[in-house]
C-alpha cells in the first residue's frame, strides 16, 4: 500500500460517506450557537449607541476599540478576527507555544467541550468508514459513534495528558537548548533560521503524537480492541514499522489542509465594508467549515486505507 493509493482510497471513502459532511457540520453549528448566542448578545450591549453600530458599517472603529473593556466571553474578541487569515496564525502560534488560553477561559472551555464533542462523533465516522458493505445512514452513524465513545474519550484523555506534559516540559526544553545554542550568535538572520527550525522540530512532534492516536482509534475499531491503552501502543508500533508512509501521509494530508486554509483566508481578507462582500464572507466561512470536515474525514480514510493495506498482509504472514 503506497501512499498515493491510501490517499485515493481516502478520497473514495469521503465520496461515498459524503452526507456525513453536512451532517456533522449541522451538530458543530448547534454547538457554536450555544456560545455565538451570548457572546453577540454581550457585543450588542458594548455597541449600543447606534453612532457607533452606523460606523461598524463602515469598516471597523478602532477609536471605540480604545475604550472596549472586554469581560467574560467577550475577551475572546479582538480587531484581528475580522481579517480572514489573522485567525489561522494564531492557530499556528497556539500550536507552537501550547497557550491554548490565548483566548480566554471561555474560549479554551469551549475548545475542551469540542473535543468532547469531536471524540464522540469520530467513532461514527470510522464505524461508518470499516463496514463498508453498508450505506450511510444517521441511526447507524450516532449508534456508532456512541458505541465506541467510552474508547475515544479514554483516548481523548489520555492525549491531552500527554500534550500537556509535551508542552509542558519538552517543548520548553527544546527552545531553551535553541537559545542557548544561538545565544553568541551575531547573526540575527541565522538566529531567525534556527528558531523557525525549532518550531518546525515541535510542530513535526505535535502531528507525531496526533498521527499516533489517529492510529489507537483506527485501531480500536478495525480490531475490536476493549483496552485503549492497548491501541496506543499498537499505534506506535505500527507507525515506527511504517514510519516513513505513515508520517508522509499525514504530512501530505496536512499540506493540502494548510494550503485550502491559505487560499479562503487570502479570499475572506478582501471581503469588508460593503454588505454583499460581508455577506460572501460569511457564506465562503461556511464553505470552508464544510471543507475543513472534509478533510478531517480524509485524514481518517486515508490512514484506515493505509493500516488495513499493510496490517492485513501482516497478519496472513503470521498465520502462515
Amino acid at each position: 500500500m503506497t501512499v498515493k493509493n491510501a490517499l485515493s482510497k481516502g478520497f473514495d471513502l469521503v465520496s461515498r460517506h459524503i452526507k456525513m459532511i453536512p451532517l456533522i457540520y449541522a451538530v458543530n453549528f448547534t454547538l457554536t450557537l450555544l456560545l455565538a448566542i451570548p457572546f453577540l448578545i454581550n457585543l450588542y450591549d458594548k455597541i449600543g449607541d447606534r453612532v457607533i453600530r452606523d460606523d461598524m458599517l463602515h469598516g471597523f472603529d478602532s477609536s471605540w476599540w480604545m475604550h472596549f473593556d472586554p469581560r467574560h466571553i467577550l475577551a475572546s474578541f479582538r480587531p484581528g478576527l475580522l481579517n480572514g487569515i489573522i485567525p489561522l496564525f494564531d492557530n499556528v502560534e497556539m500550536v507552537l507555544t501550547g497557550q491554548f488560553n490565548f483566548y480566554g477561559f471561555w474560549m479554551l472551555l469551549f475548545g475542551l467541550v469540542w473535543l468532547l464533542l469531536s471524540s464522540f462523533l469520530n467513532g461514527g465516522v470510522l464505524g461508518l468508514f470499516t463496514d463498508e458493505k453498508r450505506s450511510f445512514s444517521v441511526s447507524r452513524f450516532f449508534s456508532n459513534a456512541g458505541f465506541y465513545f467510552h474508547h475515544f474519550f479514554a483516548l481523548l484523555l489520555t492525549a491531552l495528558i500527554v500534550f500537556f506534559l509535551f508542552y509542558k516540559f519538552v517543548q520548553p526544553l527544546l527552545l531553551i537548548l535553541f537559545d542557548q545554542f544561538t545565544t553568541n550568535w551575531s547573526s540575527d538572520t541565522l538566529r531567525l533560521l534556527l528558531h523557525s527550525i525549532a518550531f518546525s522540530i515541535v510542530l513535526f512532534l505535535v502531528y507525531f503524537i496526533n498521527m499516533i492516536f489517529d492510529y489507537a482509534k483506527i485501531i480500536i475499531v478495525v480490531e475490536k480492541k476493549d483496552s485503549s491503552w492497548m491501541s496506543i501502543w499498537l499505534g506506535i508500533k505500527f507507525v515506527f514499522a511504517h514510519f516513513g508512509r505513515a508520517m508522509g501521509l499525514y504530512l501530505l494530508i496536512a499540506a493540502i489542509a494548510a494550503l485550502g486554509t491559505l487560499i479562503f483566508g487570502l479570499i475572506l481578507s478582501f471581503s469588508k465594508d460593503q454588505f454583499f462582500l460581508v455577506l460572501i464572507a460569511v457564506i465562503l466561512q461556511q464553505l470552508f467549515m464544510l471543507v475543513k470536515i472534509g478533510i478531517r474525514l480524509l485524514f481518517y480514510g486515508s490512514q484506515l486505507s493505509l493500516y488495513s493495506g499493510l496490517h492485513a498482509p501482516e497478519r496472513k504472514m503470521k498465520r502462515l
